[in-house]
């Protein structure tokens, strides 16, 4: 119950579709800064000041509390800034064979004023490619992927399942029925 919630409420959120053709621009409903562990470090310091601030009646320990608050709030903002309306396009991928890094292409472009700074790409959360986007222009930058032989592996195993099942179809079937012969899709020997 609790899972259907929660991939509801996930689908209605982040309104997930699958893959989109083309570029994507990253609206407002697109863009979602959400807290690293490090994000959830600072407000909890940020709770106990305010705490320690409130009982000991500290008005340093206030202003402190609300300016190190304020300037996350401000980084949080400026971080919206620097990805919103930017343009995102896939480009070819070359062939690589298992054990290699596979090299994706991603256009980034930036339609607006201001440049934008440190833009991270990564698919793992641990190697990251960043590019700086300066205004009116479109940059192509390479995310890298390795390919483990598991996910050729596993990738062949699946095209092998198909074969089969079109080789069993066409031997026990006698193949697909034409749409206008008439004849029934199972047929009984």
């Amino acid at each position: 119950m609790y899972a259907a919630i929660r991939n509801h409420f996930e689908r209605w959120l982040f309104q997930l579709r699958g893959p989109e053709p083309g570029v994507v621009v990253l609206l407002q409903r697109r863009v979602f800064i959400l807290p690293t562990r490090q994000g959830l470090m600072f407000a909890a310091m940020l709770l106990l000041m305010l705490t320690g601030s409130i009982n000991y009646n500290l008005s340093l320990g206030f202003i402190l509390t609300f300016l190190l608050g304020s300037m996350g709030i401000t980084t949080i903002i400026h971080t919206f800034r620097n990805l919103a309306n930017l343009r995102v396009a896939g480009g070819r991928a070359r062939a690589v064979f298992a054990g290699d890094t596979a090299h994706f292409i991603v256009h980034l472009e930036n339609a607006g004023d201001m440049p934008r700074y440190a833009i991270n790409l990564t698919h793992d959360k641990r190697d990251w490619t960043t590019v700086d986007i300066p205004a009116r222009t479109t940059v192509a930058t390479a995310a890298g992927v390795p390919v483990s032989a598991t996910d050729v592996s596993a990738l062949v195993g699946i095209l092998f399942i198909i074969f089969l099942f079109f080789k069993i179809k066409k031997r026990y079937l006698g193949g697909s029925p034409s749409p206008n012969s008439g004849s029934p899709l199972w047929s009984y020997r």
